[in-house]
């Protein structure tokens, strides 16, 4: 049975470098095919038997990733952190860290369920978090406009301006989306090229990995005015 779920599919980036026709979950390790021993992300999407193995294998990898991780200090102690969903469930973590924004770069993490759900309402209600949704999309078609990279760097700015506080960007897993919303902002914060800053990124955030799609995008801003007048303004 094919994938019935298009927001599943669009909370990955499927590279199709596997061989094998069919993904076949590993019973212990349901992100991981048992044929290739490749992650399900590396097979074409219609190698995916179903739904509910889509939905498991992205439960899975994203597992190691329930505590984001620190891109950016702050001269007060704040930070910006960049992770998957994961992390919006872990009030340990955004109590810890003093997280007061977020801003979720994902459409549709609805399909994660209720927990989710419910974490999302708490931390708007009891931890008083504000939150950025930007709703992008995984895949090659996706086109990120200039209004939203200038939102979402102003929105981490007002943050990481606050004394000790933290920003929390996410998206499903904390490989994509999430990881060209960071690499903006730091070549905006920081001055840096795109190169300089997405090596930043990765060095400390082993599975940032924009799509080719983004990075073209990101290619695009670094030679763009934009870039120029964010960096009039923003500055950590």
């Amino acid at each position: 049975m094919p994938i019935n779920n298009q927001e599943l599919l669009k909370q990955v980036h499927f590279t199709g470098e596997a061989d094998c026709q069919e993904f076949h979950p590993h019973p212990l390790r349901p992100s991981l095919c048992t044929d290739c021993n490749k992650l399900f992300s590396k097979h074409e999407p219609g190698a995916i038997p179903n739904d509910e193995a889509l939905l498991q294998a992205l439960a899975h990898s994203t597992k190691a990733e329930k505590t984001p991780d620190r891109i950016l200090t702050t001269s007060s102690g704040g930070g910006l952190y960049l992770g998957g969903f994961r992390g919006v469930i872990n009030t340990q973590f955004l109590r810890e860290a003093n997280v007061t924004h977020i801003v979720n770069t994902a459409k549709g993490l609805e399909i994660f369920g209720p927990k989710y759900l419910t974490a999302v309402q708490e931390a708007r209600d009891i931890l008083k978090i504000n939150f950025l949704e930007l709703n992008w999309e995984d895949t090659e078609t996706w086109l990120i406009p200039d209004s939203d990279i200038r939102t979402l760097c102003n929105y981490i700015q007002t943050g990481l301006d606050m004394q000790g506080q933290s920003v929390f960007v996410h998206c499903a897993q904390g490989k994509s989306r999430s990881s060209t919303a960071v690499v903006a902002y730091v070549m905006v914060a920081k001055g840096l090229s795109l190169k300089e800053s997405l090596g930043l990124v990765q060095s400390l955030h082993k599975m940032a990995e924009p799509n080719p799609h983004f990075m073209k995008r990101l290619e695009e801003f670094e030679k763009s005015e934009l870039l120029q007048e964010l960096r009039q303004a923003i500055r950590i």
